[in-house]
């Protein structure tokens, strides 16, 4: 989609208030600067409201676990620490865990305009070469499951950090519990139009 034109944003300034203007005029220079593939203009505030609703969804159906959703720009990351996710050393996903991710996956095939990516982190305990491969098996596992739950492959993809980028203190057992944790960064699809029209959620 082009940048607005000067009849377009005449008629936009006239109808919304000046801070919306400026927010859209922001979203088309930005475009031409970067050359990057963002959404442009009034659909950088769609894109913004769609993602806002999105965690918000996500708060609700993971109330009552220990899951955690916070916005970082246009990107939602959602934490599941190790007391909700796995056991040391391993990468099973236990029933109360599948638990969440249907939770989870039930908002991510409702709100399809994303991307996600499952970052498995572990904490310090063992060697370095087997807490990356351990946390890359996490993360596949995750992945994997909300898959099988219904989240198209394609939107998905995996990624193993080990224990680097830790949480909590790893000399403390509650700190490597933390440390052992799963976290989803979901980005809103680059596009001229993302759609914002939502599936029902079961």
């Amino acid at each position: 989609m082009d940048c607005l034109s000067a009849t377009r944003i005449g008629r936009i300034c006239r109808a919304i208030p000046m801070a919306a203007v400026l927010v859209i005029l922001t979203g088309c220079v930005i475009g031409r600067a970067t050359h990057e593939p963002i959404v442009a203009g009034a659909d950088a505030v769609a894109v913004t409201a769609f993602m806002d609703a999105h965690a918000e969804a996500l708060r609700e159906r993971l109330a009552e676990t220990d899951a955690t959703v916070d916005r970082e720009r246009d990107d939602i990351i959602l934490t599941m620490p190790g007391q909700l996710a796995f056991e040391p050393d391993r990468a099973d996903i236990e029933p109360a865990f599948d638990v969440v991710l249907e939770a989870v996956a039930a908002v991510l095939t409702a709100y399809v305009d994303t991307q996600v990516e499952v970052g498995g982190y572990t904490d310090t305990s063992g060697s370095m070469v087997r807490n990356m491969e351990l946390s890359l098996e996490r993360a596949e596992a995750v992945a994997q499951r909300l898959v099988e739950l219904g989240v198209a492959a394609a939107r998905i993809s995996a990624k193993g950090h080990g224990p680097l980028d830790p949480v909590a203190d790893n000399e403390t057992e509650a700190g490597r519990r933390l440390n052992r944790r799963v976290a989803l960064t979901i980005r809103p699809l680059r596009r001229d139009r993302p759609s914002t029209t939502l599936q029902e959620s079961g």
